[in-house]
Order: C-alpha cells, then sequence, then structure tokens
C-alpha cells in the first residue's frame, strides 16, 4: 500500500513539473511570437498585374475611379501605375481614397510630375489603421492641368476586372480594372485567443497523462510511461553509445571537433562561389541564407545516413544482448545532434558578421531544432527497419537525399519554381523547418503560428509513421539481420 501511495505521489510531482514546463513553454512562445501572433500580410491584398492600355491623358476635369469591396483588415498602402508617356510633363496627380458607404475620405496624395515615371506605381499611404473589412472603397485618380501632350496618364488591364470592382472613366463603366496594388495587414486568430489556446493544450496534455499514468499503473499497454521507464533504464547504454560514436568520427582526425565548425563553413564557401553570382541578385544576404539550409539538411542527411544500418551493423550486440532495439536509431540521431549544436555556432558567426540583429524571436530556435531532430528520429526509425529486409535502402537513400537536396530551396529562392509547381514545397518537412530558421534569422522575426503547427505535424507524422513500422517489424529482425 505504501509502495503504491508513493508511486500515486511520483506521478502526481511528476504531473506538476510537466505542466510548469509547459507554461513556461507557452509563455516563451508567445514573448518570441510578438506581433507575428497577431496581425500579419493580409491574404487578401491585390498584388500588381500587368497593364495592356491606357486611359488616356488625364486632364482637369477628367475622373478615373476604382471601386471595389476592400477584403484587407487594415490598408497600409495602395499603389496605382501612372506614366509620364516618357516625355517632360508638367500635371500633378491627386490621389484620392473615400469610403463609398459614409462618403468619408480616407486619405489623399499629390504626386508632382517629378515623381511620375514610365509605368511606375504611385504610393498612398494611409495613416489611419482603423479596420476597414469589407467596406467598399473609391480611388479616384484626377489632375489639375489642362494642357493636352503635358499631363500623365493612369494605366489599366481590358481583361481583368478586381473580385466585386467597378472601373470608371469620366462617370462611364469600363470592363476591366485599373492597375492597383492594395497592401496592408490582417488580424490572426490565434493572438486573441492564445489564453484559450493554452487552457485547451492544458487540458488536452491533462486528460492524456492520466489516462497514460493509469494504464501504465494497471500494467496495460500505453507509449508515453513505457517508453520514458526503458529511457530511463538505458540511458547508460544510450550516453555510451552516442558518446562512442561522437569519438568515433573524429578518431585519428588532427582538427578532431573542429571539423564540426569548418564543414558547414567549407560546404557554404564553395556553395556560395558557384551560386551567388545565379542568386545573389534576388536574395538578400546569400551567405547567411545559404549556410541556415546548409546547417539544417546536413544535419538531416547525416543523421539518416548513420541511422540506416543501425539495425544491421548492430547484430551481433542485438542477438546476444535485450535492449530495445529503437534505441539504435535514436542514438544515431543524437550523436549527429550534438555536431548539429555545434554547427550552430558559424551560424551565429554570420549572423554578427553579416549585422543581422538578434531579437527575441531566437528563442525559438531551438523549438525547430527539436522538431527537426524528432523528424529525423522518425525518418531514420523507418528506413533502419526497412533495411533489414531491404538493404539498397543505404543505396537508394544516396539519390532520394540528393533529390531531397534539390527540391529544397536551399542555394535558390523559393520564387524560382512557376507557381503550379510550389506543391513541391508545400509536402516537403525540411522546407518547413528551414524556412522556419530563415524567418528568425533573416527577418527577426517569429513565423506565423501556423508554421508552428506545420513543422510539429511533420515531427509528429515521421515520428508516429517511424514508430509504427518500427515496432510492427523489429520482432523479425533478429531472422533477417
Amino acid at each position: 500500500m505504501a509502495e503504491k501511495r508513493k508511486e500515486n505521489t511520483t506521478y502526481i510531482k511528476q504531473y506538476f513539473i510537466v505542466m510548469i514546463l509547459y507554461f513556461i513553454v507557452m509563455a516563451l512562445v508567445y514573448v518570441a511570437g510578438g506581433k507575428e501572433f497577431h496581425i500579419r500580410e493580409s491574404r487578401y491584398s491585390i498584388e500588381e498585374f500587368p497593364a495592356d492600355n491606357i486611359v488616356g491623358d488625364i486632364t482637369i476635369g477628367r475622373n478615373i475611379e476604382q471601386i471595389w469591396l476592400n477584403r484587407v483588415n487594415y490598408i497600409e498602402e495602395i499603389g496605382v501605375m501612372l506614366s509620364n508617356y516618357n516625355k517632360e510633363i508638367s500635371g500633378n496627380i491627386h490621389l484620392k481614397l473615400w469610403r463609398e458607404d459614409t462618403g468619408d475620405l480616407l486619405a489623399e496624395k499629390i504626386v508632382l510630375p517629378e515623381e511620375i515615371g514610365l509605368n511606375q506605381y504611385s504610393i498612398l499611404k494611409l495613416d489611419k489603421t482603423e479596420k476597414m473589412e469589407s467596406v467598399v472603397l473609391r480611388l479616384s485618380v484626377t489632375s489639375d492641368n489642362g494642357e493636352i501632350g503635358l499631363v500623365p496618364t493612369a494605366l489599366y488591364q481590358s481583361q481583368k476586372e478586381i473580385e466585386d470592382g467597378i472601373f470608371r472613366i469620366d462617370g462611364k463603366e469600363v470592363s476591366g480594372a485599373l492597375c492597383i496594388a492594395v497592401h496592408g495587414k490582417e488580424e490572426i486568430w490565434t493572438g486573441s485567443h492564445y489564453k484559450s489556446i493554452i487552457l485547451c493544450g492544458w487540458l488536452f496534455f491533462s486528460l492524456c497523462y492520466f489516462i497514460a499514468a493509469w494504464r501504465y499503473y494497471h500494467g496495460k499497454k500505453e507509449p508515453f510511461f513505457s517508453t520514458m521507464a526503458a529511457l530511463k533504464k538505458y540511458g547508460f547504454l544510450m550516453e555510451q553509445l552516442v558518446g562512442r560514436d561522437f569519438k568515433v568520427r573524429y578518431k585519428r582526425s588532427m582538427l578532431g571537433i573542429f571539423w564540426s565548425f569548418l564543414n558547414p563553413l567549407l560546404t557554404m564557401t564553395v556553395q556560395y562561389i558557384v551560386f551567388s553570382q545565379l542568386f545573389k541578385s534576388d536574395i538578400e544576404n546569400f551567405q547567411l541564407y545559404l549556410l541556415s539550409g546548409l546547417v539544417m539538411f546536413n544535419f538531416f542527411n547525416e543523421a539518416v545516413g548513420q541511422s540506416l544500418g543501425s539495425i544491421v551493423y548492430n547484430a551481433p550486440l542485438i542477438t546476444k544482448v535485450y535492449v530495445p532495439k529503437y534505441i539504435y536509431p535514436i542514438t544515431k540521431v543524437l550523436s549527429s545532434a550534438i555536431n548539429f549544436l555545434i554547427s550552430m555556432v558559424p551560424l551565429f558567426l554570420v549572423i554578427v558578421v553579416t549585422r543581422e540583429p538578434i531579437t527575441k524571436a531566437f528563442l525559438m530556435i531551438p523549438f525547430v531544432m527539436a522538431c527537426i531532430i524528432l523528424f529525423t528520429i522518425g525518418v531514420g526509425m523507418l528506413l533502419s527497419a526497412l533495411m533489414v529486409f531491404f538493404r539498397d535502402i543505404q543505396f537508394l537513400w544516396g539519390i532520394i537525399s540528393l533529390l531531397w537536396l534539390y527540391m529544397t530551396p536551399l542555394f535558390y529562392p523559393e520564387t524560382i519554381l512557376a507557381p503550379k509547381y510550389q506543391w513541391i514545397f508545400d509536402y516537403n518537412a525540411m522546407h518547413y523547418y528551414i524556412k522556419f530558421l530563415r524567418k528568425i534569422v533573416l527577418d527577426g522575426v517569429s513565423p506565423e503560428p501556423i508554421m508552428y503547427v506545420q513543422c510539429v505535424l511533420f515531427s509528429l507524422g515521421a515520428l508516429l509513421i517511424g514508430g509504427v513500422v518500427f515496432k510492427k517489424t523489429q520482432d523479425k529482425f533478429v531472422m533477417n539481420i
């Protein structure tokens, strides 16, 4: 009875420790997320589109209008494509933005002749940040000069219409749309409901914890406490295996662990020389862009490569001593994770050298590192199990990893692919992890909340698939290694 009471007390203590850590982590995520958890670039912004016609000289008395139903929460600026015909002009252009239902003037700007170029966007900025979602807006373009041939023009697209929009020239409706670009922000549900998210998470984890504890206490199958007990029991063995793998990697090497610093730097230098001339103009701070991708992908590629033969090459130990077999691929990934941590040092050196600001968003780097480690463990368990039955996996992985590398934007911009091929990135977990890290180190801000969810789902998905396949096949390992 005393032992059971003691065990119950242990469960309760562990629960409170886990929950305290949970609330601390969620608080740090909120702090690091900052305004990115509340507002983002609007998905309903009207982007620039090509012109195929002009409205003609905009002289005194002429009025060009574009009316549309606004879907952007907070409009920041509106661009209007104007042109000076590539000649000297003297007329000013008046841009005015009206709220159609109330007739209120929201913003206006006088565009001087010297500010108008050939087919260029002139920007009307809004000072107020009032919410204007689902409001009908009217943009008018007029002039204060009446001399034909000396005034600018506005451009429009006759084949495109803005959704729920009307295009007018001197009060007459014309098919098409004025070439405008509307940019702004929109609210994210996460920010205003973060307390509810934390509460729901707490209730969910509490329920899972007590169900798992009850099942483990009564000797029934459950993954959490069983795994924790096994890791605790074989923790010393795992330490020895991880230490052995890490030491063997640099055995008889003159530079030893220093290669963990040199490897990503030398690789970056070579690829920078090769690709900088191709992509440098499109990518800001190409050195950091390249290195942040290489550090992540090199860890994944190396760790999975090490995990592949973790069961096959440990056959003498597996056939003689009972140890949970999943320990072998996990220790291979963890030994590579040490190298991963060390390789982050040159990444921070490049951040300092390139003078990128270190912000509170950097607190989220451990999160993405944990996600990619879990994802790698899942892939490593899956492939190590398959290799027991299909030895060709070790050769196929070289081809797969090379293909995966080129399908991930390490040294080229994401925009290099046409929109119809962007789905390649949507199903590429490494793209999300690398994009998450780049958002932090290059932009100095936290990614959007959806990216946190995507990274976690890919990690848990890989871990679940790898774990299930490994568990279903592990009893047959002895007969096939």
